[in-house]
C-alpha cells in the first residue's frame, strides 16, 4: 500500500460459497460470494459477484494461486494521487505476487506439517527436515546453493546417494540438474513431459514400458514439481542404499521439498528479473543523455532566419535528428531526419548519419553528393527494411535561393 500510494486494502479468503475478508485497511467489504481469478485485474470486471467490491470503492484484484488453487485475493482501492497503473507498477505488483505467494504457500505447508506432526508421532523426522529445508530455501539463494541444499536433504533423509532436478525445455533454456551417483537424465523430459503425480517405479506393472525405461536410467521415484501451480519440472531420485522401498510418507516429503526447492529456484529467477531490468533502465537513461548531448544545445546565430528546435522520444531514446552547421560566413545547412523504427537501433543508426553528415558538411560538398554518400552508408550497413527519411538544405545569408533535389526512389541509389 506504501508502494503504490493506496489507502484501501483487504485480503479475501475463500470459505465454502464466500469470501472472508481480513487485514481491512480503510474498507470494510460486504460478504462476496466466491468468484474464479487467475490473473491481476487492474480493473473490476462487470460481473455481479464482485458488485460489492466496486461499491465499497476496490479497483485491484491480485490473485494468490499455488498449485491449480487460490490461496486469497488481495483487494486494492485505487492511488491517492489517481494514477493508472503503468507496465512498471504492474510489473512490481507481479513480482509481489510472485514472492507472497510462494511465501503463503510454503508457510501453508509447513503448517500442515506440523500438524501431522502432532498426529502422527512416527512422522516427526521427516517433518523436522521439511521445516528445516523451507527455512534453508529462504533468501536469495544461487541455484547451486539451492541444488546442494536439496542435496543434502534428499540423501540424509531417504538414504538415496543419487538425484537429479530437470527443469522444463519450452524455449530450449539450459537444464539446471543437480546430480549425484549413476542417475542419468538422458531422454527424461520426453519420457515425463506429462507427469502429473508421483511414480514410484517399483508400483508400476512389471510388463510397463516406462517402468522398464526409468530402471535404464536408476530412476526409482520421479516426482513433478511446480512453482506458482505451474508445473517447472521434475525430481528424479535413484535406489535407496538399503535397497528398500520408498514409504508413502517419504514421497510426500520428497514431494514437498521439490515444490520447495522448485519456488526458491523461481523466487530467485523473479528476483534476477527485475535486478537486470533495473539494470537496463540505467543504461537506457544514460544511453538518453548521451544522445541528447549529441544534438545541438545551442543553434548558432543565422541572419535573417529564426531558428528553434526540439526533440523528444517516444521512448527513452529514438531515431529523430536535427541539426544546424555554420558552414562559413555567408552559409549555413540545416538537416531535419527521422531513422525507421524506433529505441536503440534507430538511435544508433541515427548517431552514424550525424557522424557522416558533420565529417561531409565541412567538405564544400553539393548537397547531392552529400545525399548519395549518407544513403550510400546506410545502404551498405543495414538491412532492406532500414531507411533513413531526410531533409538537408544550405541556406545563403547574402543571397537566398533554393535548388530542389530529387531522388529515385529505388534504394540502392
Amino acid at each position: 500500500m506504501g508502494k503504490l500510494r493506496m489507502r484501501r486494502a483487504c485480503i479475501l479468503h475463500p470459505d465454502g460459497e464466500t469470501f472472508i475478508a481480513t487485514h481491512c485497511k480503510g474498507i470494510v467489504p460486504p460478504t462476496v460470494e466466491i468468484f474464479s481469478i487467475d490473473e491481476c485485474s487492474f480493473a473490476l470486471p462487470e460481473i455481479p459477484a464482485m458488485q460489492p467490491l466496486a461499491e465499497c470503492g476496490i479497483e485491484w484484484l491480485v490473485p494468490l494461486n499455488a498449485h491449480g488453487e487460490m490461496l486469497c485475493v488481495m483487494c486494492f482501492g485505487g492511488s491517492i494521487d489517481g494514477t493508472e497503473p503503468g507496465s512498471d507498477t504492474r510489473a512490481y505488483v507481479e513480482l509481489v505476487r510472485a514472492i507472497t505467494a510462494s511465501a503463503v504457500h510454503s508457510i501453508r505447508m509447513i503448517r500442515a506439517l506440523v500438524e501431522a506432526k502432532k498426529e502422527l508421532e512416527g512422522q516427526t523426522l521427516l517433518v523436522t527436515t521439511l521445516y528445516e529445508s523451507a527455512r534453508d530455501f529462504t533468501g536469495k539463494l544461487e541455484p547451486s546453493e539451492i541444488t546442494r541444499i536439496l542435496a543434502y536433504r534428499l540423501m540424509g533423509q531417504l538414504m538415496t546417494s543419487s538425484f537429479a532436478l530437470v527443469l522444463d525445455q519450452p524455449l530450449g533454456e539450459s537444464i539446471i540438474a543437480g546430480q549425484r551417483g549413476t542417475i542419468s537424465t538422458v531422454g527424461v523430459q520426453e519420457l515425463l513431459s506429462s507427469l502429473e503425480l508421483a511414480i514410484n517405479v517399483p508400483d508400476l506393472a512389471e510388463d510397463d514400458v516406462l517402468r522398464a525405461e526409468l530402471e535404464l536410467r536408476f530412476i526409482t521415484l520421479a516426482v513433478p514439481v511446480s512453482a506458482r501451480g505451474i508445473r517447472r519440472g521434475v525430481l528424479l531420485i535413484g535406489p535407496k542404499l538399503n535397497s528398500q522401498l520408498y514409504t508413502p510418507e517419504e514421497i510426500t516429503f520428497a514431494e514437498a521439498l521439490g515444490n520447495t526447492a522448485m519456488i526458491a529456484l523461481e523466487t530467485f529467477r523473479l528476483i534476477q528479473i527485475e535486478i537486470e531490468r533495473g539494470a537496463f533502465m540505467t543504461q537506457l537513461e544514460i544511453a538518453a543523455q548521451i544522445q541528447q548531448g549529441l544534438l545541438p544545445v545551442q543553434l548558432p546565430a543565422t541572419p535573417g532566419f529564426d531558428v528553434a528546435a526540439a526533440t523528444t522520444p517516444s521512448a527513452h531514446i529514438g531515431g529523430d535528428y536535427y541539426d544546424v552547421i555554420p558552414l562559413d560566413g555567408e552559409r549555413t545547412l540545416f538537416a531535419i531526419a527521422d531513422v525507421s523504427g524506433k529505441g536503440i537501433p534507430a538511435a544508433l543508426l541515427m548517431a552514424n548519419v550525424q557522424a557522416a553528415l558533420n565529417t561531409l558538411a565541412p567538405l564544400d560538398l553539393g548537397l547531392s553528393q552529400i545525399a548519395h554518400r549518407i544513403n550510400r552508408l546506410v545502404y551498405d550497413n543495414t538491412a532492406s527494411d532500414v531507411f533513413v527519411t531526410m531533409f538537408i538544405c544550405i541556406v545563403n545569408h547574402v543571397s537566398v535561393s533554393y535548388t530542389h533535389l530529387t531522388l529515385p526512389t529505388n534504394r540502392e541509389v
